[in-house]
């Protein structure tokens, strides 16, 4: 009974951490460091965009896009507008008038593109959708900005998202729009609390995983991504890694029943939740600036572990692991019936 007894304590405890490293961090003060992540001085922004929805053509979706510009442009970014007028592809003859936003700072070499987007739907604020991605996104400019040596970032504000992602599939059809991008770093809220969880990635991922690897409390996994392609909704990433853009899509799914509702509301946004979105994008940035991303690379398949760890083998191997996972299970179910007769 000892070894059973001792088992089930180390398992147990496996378990324990593994529950504790799925937590968000905790969010840091208004009066934290400047140059780290604040969800309190985030979660400023979220309150502002969040106030109402920001459905495309309502007043506060206009003033959303100019209250970003003016933070951004604040902070010495290069800011630019790109109206458009593009085809809703399930109604021929529509047309929908959106704006994308866009903001860079301007340094040598090829760029990180991180992206959310800034439209919500009717039926809610967009708290969690997408306005801590946006909020997140402008609280990590700020400490960018403050860098004595920043790497080279865009930051694209999309509009109409929720309207069947044309302003990211606007942004796409600019000829050579993204020749100087190394990578991406797409931001969504699928929910109002929980990890901000890496659930997709581009092919030949192993480098985008190994600098995920690095992140403080890297949560995400391979299953999540086949889940997730199975839903019937898409992200602005569909149309980067259509593009070919390597990269990274993120969301926090707890709370799910706040998705696209009423109750999408600053108030109930977990600003843990918030903490852990910007220390993503942070780190990511970090990790994906030194060095190029192997095209070759192979795919891994990836999964958090206690402790910050994250676990990764070639995807070439789930088949024979799965294989031999059968077989092993097969194996104990025989040897076990075998004792009960014996």
């Amino acid at each position: 009974m000892r070894g059973w007894t001792l088992a089930l304590l180390w398992w147990g405890l496996w378990f324990v951490l593994g529950v504790h490293s799925l937590r968000p961090p905790a969010a840091k003060p208004m009066n934290s460091d400047m140059g780290q992540f604040s969800a309190a001085r985030a979660f400023r922004h979220v309150e502002t965009l969040a106030s109402a929805n920001r459905t495309v053509g309502t007043r506060h979706h206009g003033r959303s896009r100019r209250y970003i510009a003016a933070e951004m442009g604040a902070l010495g970014w290069v800011i630019r507008l790109q109206p458009a007028l593009y085809p809703m592809g399930a109604f021929a003859g529509q047309y929908v008038q959106l704006t994308n936003l866009e903001a860079r700072l301007l340094r040598p070499g090829p760029e990180i593109l991180v992206s959310a987007h800034y439209d919500s739907v009717a039926t809610g604020p967009g708290a969690g959708d997408d306005a801590a991605g946006v909020a997140a996104m402008i609280e990590v400019a700020r400490i960018l900005s403050a860098r004595p040596d920043p790497p080279a970032v865009r930051m694209v504000f999309t509009d109409a998202e929720e309207l069947g992602l044309l302003g990211m599939k606007a942004y796409a059809a600019q000829d050579g729009i993204f020749d100087n991008v190394r990578a991406a770093i797409n931001i969504e809220g699928r929910g109002a609390r929980g990890p901000s969880l890496l659930f997709e990635t581009s092919p030949n991922n192993q480098d985008l995983i190994d600098a995920f690897a690095q992140a403080p409390v890297p949560v995400g996994n391979s299953t999540a991504y086949e889940v997730y392609r199975n839903l019937p909704n898409d992200t602005d990433f569909s149309v980067l890694r259509d593009a070919g853009v390597p990269g990274v899509n993120f969301s926090f799914i707890g709370g799910f029943l706040h998705y696209h509702t009423a109750i999408d509301t600053p108030e109930n946004l977990s600003v843990r939740s918030l903490q852990h979105h910007g220390e993503m994008i942070l780190s990511m940035i970090d990790g994906l600036s030194s060095g190029d991303l192997d095209e070759d690379a192979p795919n891994v398949v990836f999964f958090s572990l206690p402790g910050g760890l994250v676990g990764r083998y070639p995807s070439v191997l789930a088949l024979p692991l799965a294989i031999v996972a059968l077989l092993l299970t097969i194996g104990a179910c025989i040897h076990q019936k075998r004792s009960a007769k014996d």
